[in-house]
């Protein structure tokens, strides 16, 4: 996961956004907004103006539209980061959107934390008033820098760690994500991230031995774009943040250093 590059959208989408929204509002009661915000999503969300969300979502995607949180699928559901069954408020929020897959989706699904006032996870459930909006547990693409809570292990297993020890708020952040998106118990992925950092290597490799060669410009264009838009970006930053540590990678670096700016 690496955090999203933030786009606007037009105010007159986001003034279509807010007209849907006071649809939900306008209902006296949490639990009546709430009941209208499950209702009215399904139909709603087929109207024009979703078609401008998701070209917006689509290239906030790393690589090709891929999905926000594991960057392996296809990006196509729109997911409510705080859930609609929860917060029906930031159903039509346009900060409240991600882009995502089915398998990222379906798990996360209405599941939302907070941390506690004594600093403690507080995974939310339903009630008959407007929950607290206390700093989210779950990492969020489009707010938080995910590699400053993960890091990705290059030379062995792929899969992700914490960065801060157990016991700290960050720990909990890292830990939960993790948990509830199944990035590292979804052995596809890990494996994916694993025929990834083969991919940039050699990908890499071709772009240092054609700038030896002083080739053309937009050759070396052409291969740092296949980079760029190649699947699990996250792979690539970690090979940029570990290089120090990894031998064929210093030696790249050090002939590319311009690459450390990619993307």
């Amino acid at each position: 996961m690496i955090r999203m590059q933030s786009r606007e959208l037009p105010a007159e989408t986001l003034a279509e956004l807010a007209d849907l929204q006071q649809e939900i509002d306008n209902h006296p009661t949490y639990l009546e907004r709430v009941r209208a915000a499950l209702e009215l999503w399904p139909s709603r969300r087929r109207r024009k103006v979703f078609d401008r969300v998701e070209k917006e979502l689509g290239d906030m995607c790393p690589g090709l539209k891929r999905c926000m949180f594991c960057e392996d699928n296809g990006a196509y559901q729109i997911e409510h980061f705080r859930p609609k069954a929860l917060y029906p408020k930031l159903v039509y929020a346009w900060a409240n959107y991600l882009f995502a897959c089915g398998q990222c989706n379906g798990p996360k699904s209405d599941r939302f934390a907070i941390f506690s006032a004594n600093g403690k996870v507080l995974e939310l459930v339903r009630t008959d008033s407007d929950p607290e909006s206390e700093p989210s547990v779950l990492l969020d693409p489009r707010r938080d820098e995910p590699m400053d809570y993960l890091w990705l292990d290059l030379r062995g297993t792929f899969r992700f760690k914490p960065i801060h020890p157990e016991g700290t708020p960050e720990y909990d952040r890292a830990d939960l994500t993790l948990d509830w998106l199944g990035l590292n118990e979804r052995d596809e992925l890990v494996e994916a991230r694993r025929n990834a950092y083969d991919d940039y290597l050699v990908r890499f490799e071709k772009y240092v031995a054609k700038k030896r060669a002083n080739c053309d410009a937009e050759t070396l264009k052409r291969l740092r774009r296949s980079i760029e838009r190649s699947t699990h970006i996250t792979v690539w930053r970690e090979m940029q943040r570990q290089r120090q540590t990894v031998d064929e990678l210093r030696a790249l670096f050090e002939e590319a250093p311009e690459a450390l700016e990619w993307p």
